[in-house]
């Protein structure tokens, strides 16, 4: 599955149903389906409003877009890649987002968020 079915992020995963015997032999296997989903909507609708405090608090400061800058990821795709379509979905999130920011986090960029530089999600 998908997790841009339900949230604004590509984010694939495998996942395994199993059933016991009895529920299987009872007509569960048979009667499950995979749900069905809503729609994950676009980065825009779950992202704080433009220019609010909150987003304020998310901007790199000036020594993490220096190295944003520096990185191999800016210098062959630069903002094309690291800078999100607001309108559409975002890639996966590692669970060091903020660590390994300079190489892998797609960013807000700074006209789409409404302050001098990029800021996370």
């Amino acid at each position: 599955l998908n997790a841009r079915g339900w949230v604004p992020q590509d984010r694939e995963r495998v996942y395994i149903v199993g059933f016991r015997e009895d529920l299987a032999a009872a007509g569960a296997l048979a009667a499950f389906e995979w749900p069905t989903p809503p729609g994950g909507g676009a980065v825009r609708k779950v992202l704080e409003a433009r220019g609010s405090a909150e987003a304020k608090r998310c901007e790199l400061s000036e020594s993490q877009w220096a190295a944003v800058q520096r990185s191999a990821s800016w210098g062959s795709s630069g903002a094309g890649f690291r800078f999100v379509d607001l309108d559409g979905v975002a890639q996966t999130l590692t669970a060091s987002y903020k660590a390994s920011y300079a190489n892998l986090a797609q960013l807000v960029s700074p006209a789409d968020a409404g302050l001098e530089r990029p800021r996370f999600f």
